[in-house]
């Protein structure tokens, strides 16, 4: 098993706190969100980490080089970090990877234990918390049939879910994806979000929904996010 951490991005809706601070590098309570990650992918026995990079990479390189040395992480570069969502990361990164995969952002503070739930799963699978109602602004997915039938920021109908975008992926519906991926990458589709690429071939791959229920799970996007991360993380 790999795992696939997407650290690209500029974390715009954090300035000024990202102007000269990796987003991933911002503490929640005592700890850095990309440790908190690394220590719950380490701690799972996935050791195999590619970290797609872009702005401010160095920081990123210097921190698990420091903290995180005994792990065998990898990374890759995106030279247009700056004009392109993490489709385009996805895309840079697929010569690395080989194997069943944990795809997840950077950015995103959850419990440790809702990890084992996916990777229980036996086919592949997206977390998702199991009650109605979801914010407005993150994704969501629409379930039936017990799969995913659908991912989005923008669904506002049907059977929705909030949808915590950490995936695990067996190798053949990876390459199912990042085939389709490929395909928007020679369109020029490049600030695409890649669960457009995913949506298309969902009659292809059965995604479950693995699901959580009140554990903290969260995306760290703006400083409404990273003030209510502030009061329920202590440690």
């Amino acid at each position: 098993m790999q795992a696939l951490i997407l650290a690209s991005g500029t974390g715009s809706r954090l300035k000024p706190l990202t102007e000269n601070l990796h987003k991933s590098l911002i503490k929640i309570g005592e700890k850095e969100i990309l440790a908190r990650l690394l220590e719950t992918l380490i701690s799972h026995k996935i050791s195999d980490i590619i970290i797609t990079t872009g702005h401010l990479a160095s920081q990123i390189m210097d921190f698990t080089s420091k903290n995180f040395s005994t792990a065998n992480i990898q990374f890759v570069h995106s030279d247009k970090y700056d004009c392109t969502n993490y489709i385009y990361s996805m895309w840079k990164a697929k010569k690395v990877i080989y194997n069943d995969l944990i795809i997840l952002h950077s950015d995103l503070l959850f419990e440790p234990a809702i990890i084992e739930k996916l990777l229980n799963n036996e086919k592949s699978g997206v977390l998702i918390k199991n009650s109605l109602g979801y914010p407005k602004k993150d994704f969501k997915a629409l379930i039936g049939d017990n799969r995913i039938k659908e991912i989005s920021t923008k669904l506002d109908s049907g059977n929705l879910r909030f949808c915590l975008p950490v995936y695990k992926l067996l190798k053949k519906d990876w390459d199912l994806w990042i085939t389709n991926i490929e395909n928007y990458i020679n369109q020029n589709k490049v600030t695409n979000y890649a669960e457009d690429a995913l949506n298309e071939i969902l009659h292809q791959v059965v995604l479950e929904p693995v699901y959580f229920h009140e554990e903290l799970a969260m995306e760290i996007d703006d400083f409404e996010d990273y003030d209510l991360a502030q009061q329920l993380i202590s440690d």
